[in-house]
């Protein structure tokens, strides 16, 4: 007696596909998040290592928390601001010469590169080179209105823990000030520094990555002043950017 095998119909495949159909939809929110939680954990480890390099600077240079500039001075003297100096000191960027900091060899600066900052630098010479963070200006830019640089201390920060050192940029926000920044440029559209709170970018599931004075990194949904654009280049002023 011959034994025939029973084949599917149309109708149970379609099921079949349906139901997969319907497994896949219900996962793939689930890995999209996970996917988003890991590139968030990979920006906050380059913000601790960043981090890292500012103590090590501060530690090596009189307890300033990062690059000084002289009194009336910009705050944009290509190429040498906080990123390219701290990056090249501590964090193994590597540049072009130990006096002028030109950035090389791009795989050398890739923790200033946040992985959701999917911006792509316009710069031909410079792109490779993104810059994802810039520091608060009252830190280390310099106040226009008293011609006087910040050139803040950890001594002048009476509390670290609270206080912003670095945090992310709005490379796609209206205001455009970070669609170009690299480690070693500045200008109207690559700033190194963050002079009003609604500069912040929150690219992690609408949070944001914020390294704090005493080392540690932390998520905030909403960082301090973001929403009515508080200053952050008060010369002096680190209770702004304190929370």
């Amino acid at each position: 007696m011959k034994h025939h095998k029973k084949s599917f119909t149309l109708i149970e495949l379609l099921m079949v596909i349906a139901i997969i159909a319907i497994l896949a939809s219900m996962l793939l929110p689930t890995l999209n998040s996970s996917r988003a939680m890991g590139r968030r954990i990979t920006c906050a480890g380059n913000l601790k290592q960043i981090g890292g390099g500012f103590m090590m600077y501060g530690n090596d240079y009189d307890g300033y928390i990062g690059w000084q500039t002289p009194d009336g001075e910009s705050n944009y003297q290509n190429p040498n601001f906080w990123s390219s100096i701290v990056g090249h000191l501590y964090l193994g960027g590597q540049t072009s010469s130990e006096t002028l900091y030109w950035a090389e060899q791009p795989g050398s600066w890739r923790i200033f590169a946040c992985p959701e900052d999917k911006v792509e630098r316009t710069d031909p010479n410079y792109y490779p080179y993104k810059r994802s963070y810039a520091v608060p200006m009252a830190l280390m830019g310099t106040d226009y209105t008293y011609n006087k640089a910040a050139n803040a201390k950890y001594t002048n920060i009476t509390q670290p823990s609270s206080t912003y050192n670095c945090l992310e940029v709005d490379a796609t926000g209206q205001y455009t000030k970070f669609y170009n920044a690299t480690v070693c440029r500045s200008g109207t559209n690559g700033e190194p520094v963050i002079s009003f709170a609604n500069w912040i970018g929150i690219p992690h599931l609408n949070t944001s990555n914020i390294l704090f004075v005493d080392g540690h990194v932390a998520s905030r949904k909403e960082p301090k002043g973001r929403s009515s654009a508080l200053s952050y280049a008060i010369y002096r002023n680190y209770m702004n950017f304190t929370e």
